[in-house]
């Protein structure tokens, strides 16, 4: 069996830029932390052992996504659904929130870095 799960949070720019941010507006983030309970190797190594697996390998690896451009950043975040309760709560700060995540994503790009999903990859055998 094959398996990908969400990984190292730390390692998500995707998901710690928005989060950062949301401190900043005094707004409380969503609680996506739970997607990231399996991202320790232990977690899904214990799970497939219960499930009988016996040889299992696991792995970390970062996934670009295509984002150039702060503004694409913006598109990006404001259309995943998991983001929705932190932009109703922001409510008249949307348009200041977007500004300042777009300023910081392009930060990000500007050092040559890519915005990128760190991913725990599985392979489990019985």
């Amino acid at each position: 069996a094959a398996f990908s799960v969400w990984g190292r949070e730390s390692r998500c720019s995707d998901i710690t830029i928005p989060l950062e941010l949301a401190t900043e507006f005094d707004v409380t983030p969503p609680n996506i932390f739970k997607s990231f309970q399996l991202g320790q190797p232990e977690a899904p190594r214990t799970l497939l052992k219960k499930a009988g697996f016996r040889k299992i390998s696991t792995w970390y690896h970062s996934v670009p996504l295509p984002i150039c451009a702060g503004k694409e950043f913006v598109r990006f975040i404001s259309g995943m659904p998991f983001w929705k309760p932190l932009y109703a709560a922001l409510g008249e700060k949307v348009a200041d929130f977007n500004i300042r995540l777009e300023e910081e994503a392009q930060k990000v790009l500007d050092k040559d870095k890519m915005i990128e999903f760190d991913n725990l990859g599985i392979i489990a055998y019985k």
